[in-house]
């Protein structure tokens, strides 16, 4: 294994981190006004339909192997081991997807284009595992650099093809060909720098890895079931159109979640270290750093909207959605919910609790179901966005319950490490 050097501080690595985050985030939300203005709420309402789709299956299939690598301070699997599992699952992915799609009654086009968002995640899967291992050794700023590439490059090229043909399909599969260009031009040769970029396809160590993530897994697909759920109602129930409106609105809550998922990445690594090492004073304290931040921004995005809502959304996107300006005041209210429970669940993460996730978001999964099917038919749209609130509400209360127990627990085996030195 290359040798590496000293890591980062936190606040270099958080500095790069929001830098690429917030970039990237921009751009992937200045598509979606692009085909607002360009394409209609209706080609919106398809992209959004084709995320829904495909992202509860990667997000399984991809078993969270990131954040496993990030907080394996023990280097107990090898990168090739990572590798070797992503590729075999993502693979797995875009057949799982194709018979989904064949199963399904959808226009050729409406199939391409969820066809093609399978594609694009899996080049994005292999991304990922690379961003892994250099979050693993606090060298955000490698992973920031490449998002500060593939965002802007991205919108670019769905802008040109945009304009100049019209179609959706088209412009997925200039997305597929960007991101395939960063993955071999920018990820890879960042990555070579620490690793050799080789899978390793041993039986036994991917049963082991397979085994100790497919909890997250669970988790994953959990969660992005749970907000794939209101789309999937609002599509059926109130139409394609519809829908467009509300995932354009849904996009105001990515620039929190931007900053702490920057906040989330750069503090995971520390947060297991301090945990791992019985340092619960230090994790419980970087924790509520971490969670105070999530309320202040809940907050602020909570003033604006009721503020200054409809202008911006007639702004952003047309002067129509600036009759969705109330509905937006209420999806910052749950990104506030949202954000608060994201912070929790790094915490479990970083102290290795694995098993218990999926109960929790199955709970919230639950939760955000029965609520949909009571809400979106008396409630329409707002009904999606309640239920949205319901469900955080679960997640953030049983997660808390789990990180107030491990805290306690911690502190424990402090006190019983330290009796057992000055006995």
């Amino acid at each position: 294994m290359k040798l590496i050097r000293t890591a980062p501080s936190l606040r270099f690595n958080f500095a790069w981190t929001f830098a690429g985050n917030v970039v990237y985030a921009l751009c992937q939300w200045a598509l979606i006004a692009m085909m607002a203005k360009w394409g209609g709420a209706a080609m919106v309402g398809q992209y959004s339909l084709g995320l829904a789709v495909t992202a509860p299956v990667f997000m399984l299939a991809n078993l969270q192997l990131r954040s496993i690598q990030a907080t394996d301070s023990e280097r107990q699997y090898a990168f090739g081991d990572y590798m070797g599992l992503r590729l075999c699952t993502s693979v797995l992915s875009v057949a799982v997807i194709a018979a989904i799609m064949a199963m399904n009654r959808h226009s050729w086009e409406m199939t391409a284009v969820v066809l093609l968002i399978g594609c694009s995640k899996a080049i994005e899967s292999v991304s990922d595992v690379v961003y892994g291992m250099l979050q693993q050794r606090e060298r955000l700023d490698l992973i920031a650099k490449s998002l500060l590439v593939k965002g802007p490059l991205s919108l670019l090229t769905i802008a040109l093809l945009l304009w100049t043909t019209g179609s959706l399909v088209v412009c997925v599969a200039g997305l597929c060909a960007v991101w395939l260009l960063v993955l071999v031009a920018a990820d890879m040769r960042y990555g070579a720098r620490f690793e050799t970029l080789k899978p390793r396809l041993r039986l036994q160590q991917l049963r082991s890895l397979a085994k100790l993530s497919f909890p997250l897994g669970i988790v994953m697909m959990l969660i992005s079931l749970t907000d794939a759920l209101p789309r999937y109602f609002i599509e059926s129930i109130l139409g394609t159109e519809t829908l467009g409106f509300y995932a354009s609105l849904a996009y105001f809550i990515v620039a929190g979640s931007t900053v702490m998922g920057a906040l989330g990445q750069t503090a995971s690594p520390r947060l297991a270290r301090y945990y791992a090492e019985r340092r619960t004073a230090d994790y419980k304290r970087l924790l509520w750093r971490m969670g105070a931040l999530a309320a202040g921004l809940g907050a602020a995005g909570t003033v604006v909207a009721a503020v200054a809502g409809k202008p911006i959304l007639a702004l952003v996107y047309t002067p129509e959605y600036a009759a969705y300006g109330p509905l937006l005041v209420w999806m910052m209210g749950y990104a506030a919910i949202s954000y608060a429970a994201s912070c929790l669940g790094y915490g479990m993460t970083a102290a290795r609790l694995f098993a218990v996730q999926p109960y929790i978001f199955a709970l919230t999964a639950l939760a955000s179901f029965l609520s949909l099917w009571q809400l979106v038919p008396l409630h329409g749209v707002y009904g999606a966005v309640y239920s949205l609130m319901i469900a955080g509400g679960v997640q953030a209360a049983a997660s808390a319950a789990v990180v107030a127990y491990a805290v306690w627990k911690n502190r424990k085996r402090e006190g019983d490490r330290f009796v057992a030195t000055t006995a």
